[in-house]
């Protein structure tokens, strides 16, 4: 999530707690802050199993791979989403990506927006 220069997590789902995950993410700055610099998606394979672990209750394993999709709001980048799988992502599941990348930063905009109406 977008806060002034720079992104901040927002939200996790199976990830692994690490100490070592900075709290913010400048733009330019790794495959998060490259993707939402550049504003196009990222699709990484063979994933090193430090960078990244799926975790569960039952352990955690490396992804296959992941995608990096920055989502904007009037050409501006309100995020990145990070998605994983243990398989490869198809074609029409990355087509479908590119297409609602463009609904959530609509979307994303909307809630940032009336959440700070109703603060």
């Amino acid at each position: 999530m977008r806060e002034g220069d720079h992104l901040a997590l927002a939200a996790g789902f199976a990830l692994r707690p690490d100490p070592e995950t900075p709290e913010q993410i400048h733009f330019g700055e790794g495959l998060i802050g490259q993707a939402a610099l550049d504003k196009k998606t990222i699709f990484i394979n063979r994933i090193p199993g430090e960078m990244l672990q799926v975790a569960s209750g039952l352990g955690s394993a490396s992804p296959g791979e992941v995608v990096l999709v920055p989502f904007l709001y009037e050409d501006i980048t309100q995020g990145v989403l990070v998605l994983a799988s243990f398989s490869p992502f198809t074609d029409r599941q990355k087509n479908l990506l590119e297409i609602y990348a463009d609904q959530l930063g609509i979307i994303f905009h909307g809630v940032v927006q009336s959440k700070a109406l109703s603060d």
